[in-house]
């Protein structure tokens, strides 16, 4: 029986690379293999506003700013926060930046921090709950995210 499982997944490049457009790309790809299939960056790219080893998703869209550029903020390179169905904020854990993290109540740098080098070690969450094996997150910092944080 075929798998309805995706592929592949396709991303938008933009901004100071060398051929912008969409690509291509297998599941689980990090931004260095985007910039790789474009071409590469332009030489004035700002390399301290981009994480060449953010893993992309499907239908995401990739801005490369220039250096002498004014910075948007939040920087455009951060996975777009989605909202539940209640319309609070869910900050998806397995993908989510330093920044994003700390919008969590209850998380600041220390504990977003942990979150990051958990992951890195161990790899995605598996559910929600899997983030109370991180150093520093027990029931009562659970209790205070559960509703606003996801693994999708």
């Amino acid at each position: 029986m075929p798998s309805s499982t995706p592929k592949s997944i396709a991303v938008h490049i933009t901004g100071a690379i060398n051929q912008p457009g969409v690509y291509y790309l297998p599941i689980d790809s990090r931004l260095i293999q985007l910039v790789q299939a474009a071409g590469g960056l332009h030489e004035n790219a700002d390399m301290e506003s981009i994480n060449l080893a953010a893993i992309l998703r499907d239908g995401q869209k990739i801005y490369i700013s220039s250096k002498n550029e004014v910075k948007p903020t939040p920087p455009v390179t951060t996975i777009p926060p989605t909202f539940s169905q209640d319309g609070k904020h869910n900050v998806n854990i397995n993908l989510a930046s330093m920044d994003e993290l700390m919008t969590l109540p209850g998380i600041g740098e220390s504990k977003a921090q942990a979150i990051i080098e958990y992951r890195s070690k161990n790899g995605a969450f598996k559910n929600i709950a899997d983030i109370q094996r991180v150093p520093g997150i027990g029931m009562v910092i659970f209790e205070k995210i559960k509703d606003f944080i996801s693994i999708d």
